[in-house]
């Protein structure tokens, strides 16, 4: 039975629908959307301050499940991603509040509510992103005491489960460990001995290693070959970018 008029005219809830035998989506999905929509019930005509951010995982799911389903049945020509792909996922915030977030007094219904969310399905789908998406984001060359944004912790009392995560590389100077000197010396120990800085410099140039010298954005490097030390204005190489320059004259 498709029918979603009630006998009054009237559609049926979208909670109904879903506990429908003929309802086509996933249980994670249907189960993000009752999450939603328990979200909308708690908040009602209410201010969710800032207890909107304890959402933030559920929403992302709700607009991947949408795009998603929107292709499966009615084809790829009707994605949102070349529209809005980036609007969720990178929508502008102010550093200052996220940086004051976890000290907001979160109401209590919502704080009750977000609880309980995390708690009734995640066994469940602790590795489903159709029901809550979450990222462990991760800040370069800071400890997490002295950390400017904290989105979560590795010891938390609710011992959240961590599914996604995203890693920000920290670049080690044992790692670039080559000035150009060093990279000569080495391509012409190995047999190339007409090898010279000039040479190099034709090298990254074509390459496209690091930047031109004067380039505004001298970081803007490769980062399997080079590095730029703000420090000292210069760059080091990989072992890499020397095996890459052998591998070119081979």
């Amino acid at each position: 039975d498709l029918e979603i008029y009630k006998p009054d005219g009237q559609t049926i809830s979208l909670r109904t629908m879903m506990d429908r035998e003929w309802c086509p989506l996933t249980n994670a999905i249907k189960d993000n959307i009752r999450a939603i929509i328990d979200i909308r019930n708690e908040v009602e005509h209410s201010l969710l301050d800032q207890g909107d951010l304890c959402f933030i995982s559920y929403y992302q799911a709700c607009a991947l499940n949408f795009d998603k389903t929107l292709c499966e049945y009615f084809g790829a020509r009707l994605t949102l991603s070349n529209e809005i792909g980036m609007a969720l996922q990178f929508a502008k915030m102010d550093i200052h509040n996220l940086a004051m977030a976890e000290n907001y007094d979160i109401p209590a219904g919502i704080e009750k509510l977000s609880r309980h969310l995390s708690t009734i399905n995640d066994e469940q789908y602790h590795q489903n992103t159709e029901y809550r998406f979450r990222i462990v984001y991760t800040l370069e060359n800071s400890s997490k005491s002295d950390a400017h944004i904290h989105f979560v912790s590795d010891v938390y009392e609710e011992d959240i489960r961590i599914r996604e995560v995203m890693i920000k590389k920290v670049a080690l100077d044992t790692e670039y460990p080559f000035k150009v000197k060093d990279v000569v010396s080495l391509i012409q120990a190995a047999g190339y001995k007409n090898f010279n800085q000039h040479k190099h410099t034709q090298f990254w140039k074509e390459y496209k290693a690091r930047p031109k010298t004067d380039s505004k954005q001298p970081e803007n490097t490769k980062k399997e070959w080079c590095i730029y030390h703000q420090a000292h204005g210069d760059y080091t190489y990989s072992q890499g970018w020397v095996d890459f320059i052998l591998e070119r004259f081979s």
